[in-house]
């Protein structure tokens, strides 16, 4: 007997399935430990037979919480690719360029995946939650997918990398880079361990295989590579720049500041600064602007099962990152100005949880202790912690 059949053996369990099987449902999973609610979320997951197939969020109560029951998730999932992880993106205020290109890249990554339905489970944060995102068709659109037999120029290939800020050097040695070499090129993507060499006879990709930057040898062949941008917050296009600087003067416009004041000017320069993906320092003071605070997480999963843990947890986190960018947005005000949209980088948790009760198939609290919540089908389930068992699940199932 499998770990998924003691939990479809719960008449708990069986009566979640019932619910989830309709929409617009609260739930709340009561007394339940971290390790008990992986293995339901997990369990879940694999139905077929519910609304949206089973596709949860889980959105636990702060970063180290969320690290914990990715963990979980993989002690029960048979893929663990099927698990995606999703960090809050890195703001960065102040006129420095410190933000991990890494991040950015693999928050790219999981939007993709997201937007192609290649998952199962997401495993979130209250602060990812509460941020604004760009518009989806805009990292769809920004993909190349390249596949062996594809026809395609090497020189419009060569433009499609620069165009998502792959820089072409005659030699690769980092992520982010491409060199042609006659009928081969050479892409290291970001996110990738390792570059890949794409091999064309005449217009036609004749091969892909991925190699050591180092010795140079291949590591293996495979039949398809996806490149993807660095970040997800660019200006994409110039109809979008247009937009952003028009909505930017705009609102310089009402302030009605003198033309020699110190943000009247700083402000102007940086609107000659917005272009289709051009990064500058102070760029992310702007983001209100370019993502216009429309798109959120669920654009990207669509309807789905969203688990939120410790409701009390997720409402302070939310606050807590509010009040620390408002705080910066204070301090810049103070010493070189601000534009007043920038105050609005985050959700309040109020929009957030309503977000997540709009957005949701149906949502059920996650809760450690017996909790008396209004409107919600209460279940209860007997747990125990997978902590003990190091990973070995048949260990766990033979104490069972």
């Amino acid at each position: 007997m499998g770990i998924f059949d003691f939990i479809k053996e719960s008449k708990s369990y069986e009566k979640l399935c019932e619910i989830l099987s309709c929409t617009n449902k609260k739930i709340s999973l009561t007394g339940i430990t971290s390790s008990c609610a992986a293995g339901i979320v997990s369990a879940i997951s694999n139905e077929n037979n519910l609304t949206y197939n089973g596709k949860c969020v889980y959105i636990a109560g702060n970063a180290l919480f969320a690290t914990k029951i990715a963990d979980d998730l993989k002690f029960f999932m048979q893929n663990t690719e099927d698990i995606l992880i999703l960090s809050p993106y890195e703001y960065m205020l102040y006129d420095v360029e410190t933000k991990s290109s890494e991040l950015s890249a693999q928050r790219v990554d999981v939007l993709y995946k997201l937007l192609k339905g290649n998952w199962k489970i997401l495993v979130t944060t209250p602060a990812a939650v509460a941020q604004w995102f760009p518009n989806p068709e805009y990292i769809r659109t920004s993909a190349i997918q390249l596949k062996t037999g594809d026809i395609t120029e090497i020189e419009d290939l060569a433009k499609k990398l620069a165009s998502i800020r792959y820089i072409r050097l005659s030699e690769i040695d980092g992520k982010g880079q491409f060199a042609v070499r006659g009928d081969i090129v050479d892409i290291f993507p970001y996110g990738a361990e390792n570059p890949v060499r794409v091999e064309f006879f005449d217009n036609e990709i004749d091969s892909i295989r991925i190699f050591d930057i180092i010795s140079q040898r291949t590591v293996e062949k495979t039949e398809d590579v996806l490149i993807l941008p660095d970040n997800e917050t660019y200006i994409w296009n110039w109809e979008h720049a247009d937009r952003v600087r028009h909505d930017i003067l705009r609102e310089l416009e009402l302030l009605n500041l003198k033309e020699n004041s110190s943000l009247f000017k700083r402000v102007n320069s940086d609107v000659d600064k917005m272009l289709p993906r051009n990064i500058f320092q102070g760029y992310d003071r702007y983001l209100p602007y370019i993502l216009n605070n429309e798109y959120t997480l669920f654009d990207y999963t669509g309807k789905c099962n969203v688990f939120l843990e410790d409701l009390n947890e997720f409402r302070d986190t939310i606050n807590s990152t509010k009040d620390d960018y408002v705080r910066i947005c204070e301090t810049i005000q103070e010493t070189i100005g601000i534009l007043g949209k920038t105050y609005d980088i985050v959700m309040s948790s109020e929009q957030a949880e309503d977000l997540c009760e709009k957005a949701s198939c149906n949502i059920i609290y996650v809760d450690k202790f017996l909790s008396d919540r209004k409107n919600c089908e209460i279940l209860q389930f007997p747990c125990r912690s997978t902590d003990p068992f190091g990973g070995n699940l048949q260990m766990l199932l033979d104490s069972v």
